[in-house]
């Protein structure tokens, strides 16, 4: 299979983006998801995923992480947006993850661009191992 390249424009005033697959996000309390354009569909597995954002206020920054995807949909965006129904539900998070530290194979956390701004955020993902049910 192809690798998938895939484009998103992200408002980020946390100072981080999440991706994740969207069952992580469904299993949150969650108050809003963000636009369609930080969608993207996958055959569900494994994937091997690189990243880059030109232009932040560390200047053009780039990283890889793998992330399992079961549900065939990932979004990026910025965790404050939609994690928390309640205030207390977003402190609740940092707390329970660590700022994003820790937290499951289904999704990691882009904290490196120095800033909050509207970036421009590239993925690309190659499918590691198909999921199977």
């Amino acid at each position: 299979m192809k690798p998938i390249n895939f484009e998103a424009k992200c408002g980020v005033d946390t100072g981080m983006l999440i991706v994740a697959d969207i069952g992580y996000l469904r299993s949150q309390p969650c108050k809003s998801y963000p636009d369609d354009e930080a969608f993207v569909e996958v055959p569900p597995g494994l994937y091997s995923c690189t990243w880059a954002i030109p232009d932040t206020w560390h200047g053009n920054i780039k990283g890889s992480h793998q992330i399992r995807v079961p549900s065939g949909m990932v979004v990026i965006c910025d965790p404050g947006y939609v994690i928390g129904a309640r205030h207390t539900d977003w402190l609740a998070w940092l707390k329970r993850t660590d700022y994003g530290k820790k937290l499951p194979k289904t999704v990691f956390i882009i904290d490196s661009m120095g800033g909050d701004g509207y970036y421009t955020v590239r993925l690309r993902l190659k499918l590691i191992e198909k999921e199977t049910k």
